[in-house]
């Protein structure tokens, strides 16, 4: 059993709810990260993505972003666009965290304390992170591997032996 403690990224970026999505804006630009979690009194009640925030102001990247967009930006609280954030206990095993992303289709899960304060995020790229430094065999290190042996191998095969949803694939491979 390997915690999910010894593997987070503790620099966890953030936003609350009343905060502008000019000030999340901001925050994705500077640190090109994909998403945030969104903190009210401490604890974590949401999370925002890059891809919603551009969804909302009708742009395909932060670097196309002009005057108008930036206007509706400050005019817009972060709560217009927060959705439910994934989350698991620091002492939990790293396989409950990759089976929460999973199955609610999560690129991350924030990871909290005992007192339910965000201590850590964990995300897809974390996946590959492990895999290379400790040898941990996951349903993507499978797919992975079966897409490399059989290089023309279709979502649909690769759903049927994995058994999990196309979509799952997809967004994974």
């Amino acid at each position: 059993m390997v915690k999910i403690s010894k593997l987070i990224n503790k620099n966890v970026f953030y936003v609350s709810p009343l905060s502008t999505l000019y000030k999340a804006y901001e925050i994705f630009k500077k640190y090109n990260v994909s998403g945030l979690a969104v903190i009210k009194n401490g604890f974590l009640v949401g999370e925002i993505e890059r891809s919603d925030l551009l969804k909302f102001i009708k742009k395909r990247n932060l670097d196309i972003v002009d005057e108008k967009s930036i206007k509706i930006l400050k005019r817009n609280r972060v709560f217009k666009i927060t959705k439910r954030a994934e989350s698991v206990y620091e002492d939990e095993d790293v396989e409950i965290a990759i089976k929460k992303m999973y199955e609610n289709n999560s690129n991350r899960v924030f990871v909290i304390n005992k007192k339910k304060k965000v201590v850590g995020v964990f995300s897809r790229s974390d996946i590959v992170k492990l895999k290379k430094s400790s040898g941990i065999f996951t349903t993507i290190d499978y797919m992975l591997d079966l897409i490399e042996k059989n290089k023309k191998i279709t979502l649909r095969e690769l759903s049927k032996i994995l058994n999990l949803p196309e979509d799952i694939i997809e967004k994974w491979a």
